[in-house]
């Protein structure tokens, strides 16, 4: 486990949404924890560019990776709330609607993080 180095957290949002094409966002560090199964959270405002980063005292990730990783959540965030407006408006079996929107979440989860190690590596390229 490495330890979180809140200090260097403004930078590394300001460095990823740059390069990420994100400025246009406002977030803020929030002193609250993410939920203990997750290193990191980031929940964007309804309808506005703005958000809240939650970030875990210790992580298994480097700071770099689950910073990148919690920006490329804002791509998709708007996307998914109306996928799943639209499944629980159409979807009446509730244990269908649950599986569907957890297996949509973790394809989320995987293609994101996928995504953050390869922009991570790249940027490992660049530095060279």
């Amino acid at each position: 486990m490495n330890k979180v180095n809140r200090d260097r957290i403004p930078g590394l949002l300001k460095k990823y949404q740059a390069i990420l094409r994100l400025e246009d966002w406002d977030i803020t560090l929030s002193d609250e924890k993410p939920d203990e199964k997750n290193q990191a959270e980031i929940d964007p405002w309804p309808g506005k560019n703005n958000a809240w980063l939650r970030i875990a005292e210790e992580t298994h990730d480097n700071l770099d990776h689950i910073v990148t990783h919690e920006l490329l959540h804002l791509y998709e965030c708007r996307r998914n709330d109306f996928l799943e407006t639209v499944l629980r408006e159409h979807i009446t079996d509730a244990a269908a609607l649950n599986i569907i929107t957890q297996e949509l979440r973790q394809y989320q989860e995987i293609s994101v993080d996928k995504l953050a190690g390869v922009i991570e590596s790249l940027m490992r390229r660049k530095s060279l």
